[in-house]
Parts: structure tokens; C-alpha cells; sequence
């Protein structure tokens, strides 16, 4: 009988620690929680070689221009990509915990960002006919500008943004395995331009 009633104690201790135990969707948002403390998750980095160069051909005597104006740049350029994490929220998560199935909708993949050091840009070639005046400060700025913005515009060719959805899968398909999903779908939400650091 003793035996019998101790059981019996026992009974309600062992049910409330039971309830105690967080529930999978709590502990999927944790998780998210824990992730989205970056504002930013970059699943995929490049470094680029660029070569930017510029050629101005002379206008005629009229115009006291005769002659070419060339320079060339090499420069390199370090690229992130992945997901913005403040995009992201449980709202874009959805959960059969019965069946242990989730659906997680992602914000687009796009470039972070995009860094050209000036240390790292070299002058390799320039030629002014001595009829042409020299290439400003201000022109070469240009120029290497313009190298930049072809980087971001041809962003969609290099290959980083489809590595970065398959990283960014392959993360959130690992962290979602681990807490006990058997059936994963992971979408990523569209975005205009991919190409924005």
C-alpha cells in the first residue's frame, strides 16, 4: 500500500515536468529567434578579379582634342551574399507538429555587399597624347565606378546568388532535421533586383 500511494505522489510531479517540455514550435522559434539576432545570415562569398579600363578616342582639330586617351585598372572586388534575417519572422513559418512538417518561406537571396579596397586597385597602363589633357582624380573615381556597377548588374551570371540558396537550404534543412522534422520545404520569396548591396 505504501509503495502503492508513493506511486501515486509521484504521478502529478512526473506530469508537470512533462508540461514543462518546451513544444516543437517553440523550439523552432527559438531557434529562428537565436538565427535572426544577425540582421543578416551570408551563406556564400566570391572574390572577384576586375579589369576596368577606358579608351577616348581624339575628337579633330576643332575641338583641340587629337589624339587617345587610355587607362587600365585591375582591381578586386569581395562579395557576400545570403538572406536578410529582418525579412524573416514566424509568420513565414508553418508547422504540423503532428505529422513533423514544416514550411519555411525565406526572404529572397540577394548580394549583402561588395567591397573594392583601394589598396587593392592597381594602375596597370596609361597613355595620354600629349595634345590630351590628364586623367582626373575625379575620372578615374568614375571609371572604377562604373567596374563596380557592372560587378552588381552581372551578379545574376556569376553564380554566388545560386550558391547562396543552396547554402541558405542547406543550413535551415540541417537546423530544422535536428529538432525532429521528417519533412522539410523550404521556399525563398522573389525579389526584383538580387543584385543591391
Amino acid at each position: 500500500i505504501k509503495n502503492t500511494i508513493s506511486a501515486l505522489l509521484c504521478l502529478p510531479l512526473m506530469f508537470g515536468l512533462t508540461s514543462c517540455k518546451p513544444s516543437l514550435e517553440e523550439r523552432v522559434k527559438s531557434e529562428i529567434q537565436h538565427v535572426c539576432e544577425s540582421t543578416e545570415l551570408g551563406t556564400a562569398e566570391y572574390t572577384i578579379r576586375k579589369v576596368v579600363s577606358f579608351k577616348g578616342e581624339g575628337k579633330g582639330i576643332d575641338y583641340l582634342k587629337v589624339g587617345d586617351r587610355m587607362i587600365i585598372f585591375t582591381c578586386r572586388a569581395y562579395l557576400k551574399a545570403g538572406i536578410d534575417l529582418s525579412k524573416l519572422s514566424m509568420d513565414d513559418v508553418k508547422i504540423n507538429e503532428k505529422a513533423k512538417e514544416i514550411t519555411v518561406n525565406l526572404p529572397a537571396v540577394k548580394l549583402l555587399s561588395m567591397n573594392m579596397p583601394a589598396e587593392e586597385i592597381v594602375l596597370n597602363f596609361e597613355k595620354v597624347s600629349l595634345t590630351r589633357s590628364n586623367f582626373t582624380a575625379e575620372e578615374r573615381n568614375g571609371f572604377l565606378q562604373q567596374g563596380e556597377e557592372a560587378i552588381k548588374e552581372a551578379v545574376n551570371e556569376i553564380g554566388i546568388l545560386d550558391d547562396a540558396k543552396k547554402n541558405t537550404t542547406d543550413f535551415f534543412f540541417a537546423m530544422f532535421k535536428q529538432l525532429g522534422f521528417e519533412t522539410i520545404t523550404i521556399n525563398f520569396k522573389e525579389e526584383a533586383n538580387n543584385g543591391q548591396a
